[in-house]
């Protein structure tokens, strides 16, 4: 298997595809224009604003309405990841949830990981030892949302 298809291996077409259409809908909501980015800079887009780099974005849908739990879980690794390309290009790091009734955008500090419970996550969709990872979880209070 090359590395490509091993890292995408959880990307499911689903995936891409709700991705994809926020995209359009984020674009308009925060006057950004995205940039999809490749796997290995783990965050999904690139936001532009005048043509100059103005934050990386890690894009989640979830099935659920936003009220649903007091917590949005991230992966360590993800933040870490997406932290140090930010901090690289001098720009934030946004994490931005999708939920049935709502958007939220949160820009995630280290304090954050330091203060959340932490705890190891699976998908419940899989029966996969690998699909499980180290999450911390963001307080809902900390998400700016819009309603759709």
């Amino acid at each position: 298997m090359s590395l490509w298809a091993f890292l995408m291996l959880y990307e499911s077409q689903q995936d891409l595809e709700n991705q994809r259409q926020a995209q359009r809908v984020v674009e308009e909501m925060f006057g950004w224009d995205l940039e999809e980015l490749n796997i290995r800079y783990h965050a999904d887009w690139i936001a532009y604003v005048d043509k100059k780099p103005h934050a990386l974005i890690e894009y989640k849908r979830r099935h659920c309405n936003h009220d649903r739990y007091d917590t949005v879980f991230l992966d360590v690794q993800k933040y870490v990841e997406c932290k140090k390309y930010a901090d690289a290009l001098d720009i934030p790091f946004y994490y931005l949830q999708e939920w049935n009734d709502s958007y939220g955008i949160t820009q995630p500090k280290m304090t954050d990981a330091i203060r959340s419970k932490i705890s190891i996550a699976g998908s419940s969709r899989r029966d996969d030892v690998n699909d499980f990872y180290l999450m911390m979880h963001l307080p809902l209070k900390r998400f700016t949302l819009k309603s759709k």
